[in-house]
């Protein structure tokens, strides 16, 4: 059984991450800071055991290098839709000066990579969207990703709340952890925002803007911190058993004398 692990790529962009890239182009100066976007991570990690990277560590190098590793991937960043070419939206992560990638993921890059991952969970504004072709339905990021291989996606309908999306994303690897399927974890988060009593929060512009695609049963969680008791039980059974064979055994070879 292979162990989960969870790629976190958070590129919360402020002003003064800015500086230390050599030349920071245009596509990065329009973009605004997610301070719930580390939130979100940190959130998330009291709930499953993963690798998390953020800032300046949420390169596009790492995350082609780490991505086809791990059974769920999870990036929570920027997204630039190109309606006209959606080939050319793109994913934005932090930028690297001394790397080869310009820190720009677009849906084209997705077509030529390989992803192993039961689950990718694209936390941006409008990963769902895109130009709709007849005959081949909407090209978006979420395609790209389904492409490459991941048969499950959580993607957005719009642009999303930072905040909102970082209370949705716990909440909903929490019901991942207790073994519901993806579907029913996502309706389960959005169910705890609308009784939550907030009249922001529940409002469903920010909760209904996601929604999941593709292969919806549940994935297994191997967490440490949580361990598997019916292992412990079934090791205890078998060594009773075998102690009573032994006592068994040992009682047929007297009598059998």
């Amino acid at each position: 059984m292979l162990s989960i692990c969870f790629v976190w790529f958070v590129s919360s962009i402020a002003a003064q991450e800015l500086e230390t890239f050599e030349r920071a182009d245009s596509v990065y100066e329009g973009l605004r800071s997610l301070p719930w976007s580390e939130k979100e991570l940190d959130a998330i990690a009291e709930v499953l055991p993963g690798k998390f990277y953020k800032f300046t560590d949420a390169s596009e190098e790492r995350f082609k290098s780490e991505a086809p590793k791990h059974r769920i991937i999870h990036l929570a960043t920027h997204a630039i839709i190109d309606d006209k070419a959606p080939l050319y939206s793109k994913l934005i992560f932090a930028k690297n000066p001394k790397g080869r990638e310009d820190g720009l993921l677009h849906t084209y890059e997705l077509y030529n990579m390989r992803l192993n991952a039961d689950l990718a969970v694209l936390s941006a504004c409008n990963t769902g969207s895109g130009m709709l072709v007849r005959g081949e339905g909407v090209i978006s990021l979420a395609r790209g990703f389904l492409y490459a291989g991941c048969p499950s996606i959580v993607m957005s309908l719009w642009s999303i709340d930072d905040k909102s999306t970082s209370l949705l994303m716990r909440n909903f690897y929490e019901g991942l952890s207790q073994g519901l399927t993806k579907d029913e974890a996502l309706r389960e988060s959005k169910l705890k925002m609308i009784n939550s009593g907030d009249p922001v929060m529940s409002n469903p512009y920010y909760w209904a803007g996601f929604v999941t695609i593709g292969d919806t049963r549940p994935i297994r969680i191997e967490n440490p911190g949580r361990p598997d008791w019916w292992i412990y039980i079934l090791a205890g059974i078998i060594i009773v058993l075998a102690g009573l064979a032994t006592r068994f055994r040992k009682k047929f070879l007297k009598l059998s004398r």
